[in-house]
């Protein structure tokens, strides 16, 4: 049994979220108007986060597993895409595998896709199936390999059809056997149980998504409108919020933040170098975070025309800046150049990139100020 025809848009970057990238497919794929730009977009993931606990460095970028779960979301408030898009949004898990299929057969009745939670350790098309790597390194890997998301579409005894938009951009079938293992999770998998990272995490787990109203393509338009401005608002309004010894610094605090603390590691002789590939991936994440709003910005010239060509063309040399940073930084990091020398010529770039920034976003603003903002809604747990 499966969903005819099923054509994925197969458009999604190396960069994208694999939940957004079936998200907009299951919207797709019922007639409703989508853009995969909007979906992180609207749950603020182009709004940098940087945050670290008092007197250690320990930051996280916001791709991190929980904060995939819920941290934009639950810090700054604004619910799931789908929410804004007339669907609710229920976060179920089965007791049994039989229960859970049913539950996917009914989906696919009604010509729904089906989209569960995963592990790449169960799944015969990725470079960790059955991998001792990933279980040796299973703390350490990157948190988007922990947590994954992917749909399906077709299901027998034998074999289950399933699209893993990223980063495998996979759409075809896998035995019955290694779907079932894949679906129960890592919190399943015999040589993990021990381990601390697995405790909490929900075995046939599955996203429900129910129609409340339908919105039209004109609304979709005018909701990625709203969405741009809102990022450019909680970008400027910087919030930063202190957690007991934690401290979360958004936007421009972000960036603030950043600098304040690459120029006291630039006189703190006592690092020797520790911590720079920390350094390293969180102006890496920044720049991910900006080629979301990049192509938010696109569609918007794509929809719009001349409104935004101006903000695009400012904001991909802001976004070019960005990615000079990063790899300039990356190559001295991997060549042990000289501390002081590479740091102030990164501290130097960032400040004049963030300058910039601040200042796109402020005009931003005033140019598109008769657009509304996105208004928060109650975040579900993810």
């Amino acid at each position: 049994m499966e969903i005819q025809p099923f054509a994925p848009e197969r458009k999604a970057p190396y960069y994208s979220i694999c939940l957004h990238v079936i998200l907009h497919e299951r919207l797709r794929h019922e007639g409703m108007t989508s853009f995969l730009s909007l979906h992180p977009n609207l749950e603020m993931y182009s709004v940098t986060v940087y945050s670290k606990k008092k007197d250690v460095i320990n930051m996280e970028y916001g791709l991190w597993d929980e904060y995939i779960d819920s941290f934009r979301l639950s810090k700054l408030g604004y619910g799931v895409s789908p929410e804004h898009m007339g669907y609710k949004v229920e976060n179920i898990s089965f007791k049994t595998y039989e229960e859970g299929k049913a539950a996917i057969i009914h989906n696919i009745k009604n010509k729904h896709l089906s989209l569960i939670g995963a592990t790449y350790f169960h799944l015969p098309y990725s470079e960790y199936y059955h991998s001792d790597k990933y279980l040796i390194e299973y703390n350490s890997l990157h948190p988007g390999i922990i947590k994954h998301w992917i749909s399906v579409y077709g299901i027998d005894e034998q074999k289950a059809l399933i699209y893993d938009g990223v980063p495998a951009d996979y759409v075809g079938s896998i035995k019955i056997r290694d779907f079932e293992a894949c679906w129960r999770g890592d919190r399943a998998i015999k040589q993990l149980e021990k381990n601390t990272k697995v405790q909490g995490k929900k075995e046939f787990e599955m996203l429900q998504l129910y129609e409340i109203c339908k919105i039209g393509k004109s609304d979709v338009m005018k909701l990625m409108e709203s969405v741009a401005v809102t990022v450019a608002f909680e970008y400027n309004r910087g919030l930063i919020i202190r957690e007991g010894n934690d401290t979360h610094y958004f936007g421009r605090s972000a960036i603030n933040q950043l600098v304040e603390d690459l120029i006291s590691y630039k006189y703190d002789d006592h690092l020797n170098g520790g911590h720079l590939s920390d350094y390293g991936q969180a102006v890496l994440e920044i720049k991910l975070m900006r080629y979301y709003y990049l192509d938010l910005l696109k569609d918007l010239v794509m929809l719009y025309g001349s409104a935004y060509e101006e903000d695009l063309a400012w904001f991909n040399r802001i976004v070019k800046q960005w990615e000079a940073i990063s790899i300039g930084l990356m190559k001295n990091i991997m060549r042990q150049s000289p501390l002081k020398k590479f740091l102030e010529a990164t501290i130097e770039s960032v400040e004049q990139t963030k300058m910039q920034e601040n200042q796109f976003f402020i005009e931003f603003l005033q140019r598109h100020s008769q657009i509304s903002l996105v208004k928060p809604i109650k975040a579900i747990q993810i």
